[in-house]
Order: C-alpha cells, then structure tokens, then sequence
C-alpha cells in the first residue's frame, strides 16, 4: 500500500499518514455520530431502512479502524519518543531477554 518498506528516511511520512487518516476517521464519525444518535436512543424514523443501516455500519467501521489507528499510532508515538525503529525495537527486546 505504501509500495516500499518503512524505514528511517520515510517514517516521518507514515506517521503522518497515520495521522491524518486518523483524523479522517475521527471527522467522519463526529458527522456520522449525529444521525447515529438519533437511530440509536431516539427511535426516530427519519430515512429508509437502508439508510439507517448505512449510518450504523460507517459509524461502526470508522470507529474500529480509529481503535485500531489509535493503537497503532501510540505504539509508533512511543517509538518516535524512545528515538527506535521498528527493527531496533525488537533487537532491543530480544537483548533485553538475553541478559536476563
């Protein structure tokens, strides 16, 4: 999907891919998340069937992939903070075992 591997010369790029789908995800749900209210607690009527569960299946499926992206981004944040690759992460966890 990115066509390449992640490595120190583009992990910037991922991260704020990340992000910004993040984001997208975050915004479609705060607009979905309206009429999601409504179909949920209000018993309202409002539209077809189809309709209502295309609300209810985006909204679900914005929201896991935000969980998921909310994970993943935390995991690389603290990667970004701890100044480690993704390869140097585990290098480092297999040495850390190793000494004990």
């Amino acid at each position: 999907w990115l066509n390449n591997c992640v490595g120190i010369g583009n992990y910037r790029y991922f991260f704020l891919f990340l992000f910004f789908l993040a984001q997208a995800c975050l915004f479609i749900d705060v607009v979905l998340g309206v009429f999601f209210y409504d179909i949920i607690f209000t018993f309202g009527r409002r539209g077809t069937r189809a309709f209502r569960n295309y609300i209810m299946m985006s909204f679900m499926i914005c929201g896991s992939i935000f969980a998921a992206l909310y994970l993943l981004g935390g995991f690389h944040f603290y990667l970004i903070l701890t100044n480690q690759t993704t390869i140097e992460f585990q290098i480092n966890m297999v040495r850390r075992r190793q000494c004990r």
